[in-house]
């Protein structure tokens, strides 16, 4: 039964394929798949306000001084105030389906889904950070695997040639790192072909509903099932766990951003 459940999720069934941080000093990552139960949500936007909002104190002025009403229509005109990052919704589960789920034990890259939720978990919420030394060691701390943005990392164009160097040599922005380090990867899978592919995505909320049901299975079948001298094996793992979680970009979306989540380079 479990190799037909794997034939299936494999080829047939849309799957979501998770690289999760748990460590972005040491670049350890977490691999976890899960199978969708609805299609995911991915939402985009822009931000549009007028260039002047609120003409009222203009307005008043100039009948005032009687040169009569101002007109607001060039004025009213949209200016873009920022782009929002990808962000996206998943609902999936995480189903025990191997007998090493059911042990406990981890095989591979497959783990029993009970750690493979303790990965999503550990991205929402803070850790002491181990990495950190001297003053620094008892009140900083992790959060999200230990992603820090760098802020001038992708900004050489816009800072003038001082920020430049300060954000190359001083330790305060280079502990900033790769912004890559410390976020998730998301492989969306249809029908065993890649659908979407999204990276650099920070965990902004999470939902999970484990299953009151436990996993087990039946030991020590004989004679082909004919006459069974068997025992139950039951674990504390439970049989799925239902997730909800929502991923956000860790940056504002650009172009080659939208070009590589639908497969392109």
């Amino acid at each position: 039964m479990a190799l037909f459940i794997k034939q299936i999720a494999d080829k047939l069934a849309g799957q979501v394929a998770f690289s999760l941080p748990e460590d972005a000093t040491t670049l350890k990552y977490n691999h976890v798949i899960g199978f969708l139960s609805e299609h995911p949500t991915i939402r985009m936007g822009n931000k549009w306000e007028s260039l002047i909002s609120d003409l009222g104190s203009i307005n008043e002025f100039t009948q005032i001084a009687g040169l009569g009403q101002a007109s607001w229509v060039s004025t009213s005109k949209m200016a873009w105030k920022g782009t929002d990052p990808i962000s996206v919704s998943l609902d999936f589960y995480l189903i025990t389906y191997l007998k090493s789920q059911v042990d406990g034990q981890t095989v591979g890259n497959i783990m029993p889904v009970s750690k493979q939720a303790e990965c999503f978990a550990k991205l929402v919420a803070v850790s002491q950070n181990e990495h950190a030394e001297g003053f620094f060691k008892g009140i900083r701390i992790n959060v999200h695997g230990g992603y820090k943005p760098n802020y001038f990392e992708n900004n050489n164009d816009v800072f003038n040639n001082v920020t430049n160097a300060l954000s190359k040599e001083n330790s305060a922005f280079r502990d900033g790192g790769d912004d890559g380090n410390g976020t998730c990867q998301i492989v969306i899978n249809g029908n065993g072909m890649n659908t979407v592919i999204l990276k650099d995505m920070l965990l902004e909320s999470l939902e999970m509903t484990p299953s009151t049901v436990r996993a087990g299975y039946w030991n020590g079948i004989e004679n082909k099932g004919i006459n069974q001298t068997a025992s139950f094996r039951g674990s504390g793992e439970p049989l799925y766990i239902k997730v909800s979680a929502s991923f956000k970009l860790a940056h504002a979306a650009t172009v080659s951003d939208v070009i590589g989540m639908f497969g392109g380079v």
